[in-house]
C-alpha cells in the first residue's frame, strides 16, 4: 500500500474504524479527533480542504455518494431523494418544494414544531444528515425555514419531518410514521433506510442484506445502537446502527 499522505483526516467513526482495520491504514496516518464523517457506506471515509475521499484496497480516491439502497417500504422523508436533479432549485420547485412553507404562519409553524420534532443522536447520526443535504437540499433548507420561522433550530431529518408534516398535514404524518436507519458495518447493503416507525434492529439488519462474515450471511454477534452496544435485536431500530459479524472484534 503506497504511504498515505498526512495531509487527509481520516474519519474515526465505528464503521470507518473497523474497515481502516481490515485495510492496514497506517495509524500516524489518521487524524486524531475527526468526527465521523457521516460517510459511513464507504470503506474507508477521509477529506482533504473539504474535498471528499475514500480508501479503496489502499488507493485513494474521490468520493461519489452511492446510490441510495433498494427502500423496504414507501419513502416519505426520502420520497424525492432518489432523482438526481433533485438539487436544482427550478427542478425541486416544480416538484413542490418551498410551496407549504410560503403559505406557513408563525402560530403553524410553532405547532408543527411541537408536534413532529424528535430527539435525535448527534453521533454517525450525521450519515442520515449528508444523505438527505446532498441528495434533497431543498427539502432540508425548506424545514430550516419552517423551524426559523417557529424560533427554533432542528437537524436534517426533523427539517424533513416538518416539511412532509407542512406538505401533507400532521395527522397523515402520523398515519404513515417511519423513522431513517443509517446502517454500516458489516452489512451485505450499507446506507440509509426509511424503516416503518417501531421498526427493530432485525428489521434494519434484514433491510440491509443481513450481516456478512467473507462470502457468508451470519448473525451479527453485536450492534452499536446510537453508539450503545447491545445484542438485543428485538430493540428499537436506532438513528445509526453499526453491525458487526460473529468473528469480528466490536469497535466501539
Amino acid at each position: 500500500m503506497r504511504e498515505m499522505p498526512q495531509c487527509i483526516d481520516w474519519c474515526d467513526g465505528p464503521a470507518c474504524r473497523l474497515r481502516s482495520g481490515d485495510l492496514g491504514l497506517p495509524a500516524g496516518n489518521r487524524a486524531e479527533g475527526v468526527a465521523c464523517l457521516g460517510r459511513c457506506e464507504t470503506p474507508v471515509a477521509g477529506q482533504r480542504q473539504g474535498r471528499a475521499l475514500v480508501l479503496v484496497n489502499g488507493r485513494i480516491e474521490p468520493w461519489t455518494p452511492p446510490s441510495l439502497p433498494r427502500q423496504p417500504a414507501v419513502p416519505v422523508l426520502l420520497r424525492d431523494a432518489g432523482f438526481a436533479d433533485q438539487p436544482i432549485d427550478a427542478v425541486a420547485r416544480r416538484r413542490g418544494a418551498y410551496a407549504a412553507t410560503d403559505k406557513l404562519t408563525a402560530n403553524a409553524a410553532r405547532e408543527l414544531v411541537a408536534h413532529v420534532v424528535r430527539p435525535t443522536w448527534a453521533g454517525p447520526g450525521a450519515f442520515a444528515a449528508r444523505v438527505l443535504e446532498e441528495r434533497d437540499p431543498h427539502l432540508v433548507h425548506e424545514g430550516h425555514a419552517v423551524a426559523e420561522r417557529a424560533g427554533a433550530r432542528v437537524d436534517a431529518v426533523n427539517a424533513a419531518r416538518l416539511v412532509r408534516a407542512a406538505q401533507l398535514g400532521v395527522d397523515w404524518l402520523d398515519r404513515h410514521a417511519t423513522l431513517l436507519c443509517a446502517i454500516s458495518g458489516d452489512v451485505l447493503r450499507p446506507g440509509l433506510y426509511e424503516l416503518a416507525d417501531g421498526a427493530t434492529i432485525a428489521d434494519a439488519l434484514a433491510a440491509a442484506g443481513g450481516v456478512v462474515d467473507g462470502m457468508r450471511v451470519s448473525t451479527a454477534s453485536s450492534v452499536l445502537a446510537d453508539g450503545a452496544a447491545t445484542q438485543d435485536l428485538a430493540a428499537p431500530a436506532p438513528v445509526a446502527l453499526v453491525a458487526y459479524h460473529a468473528g469480528r472484534a466490536r469497535v466501539c
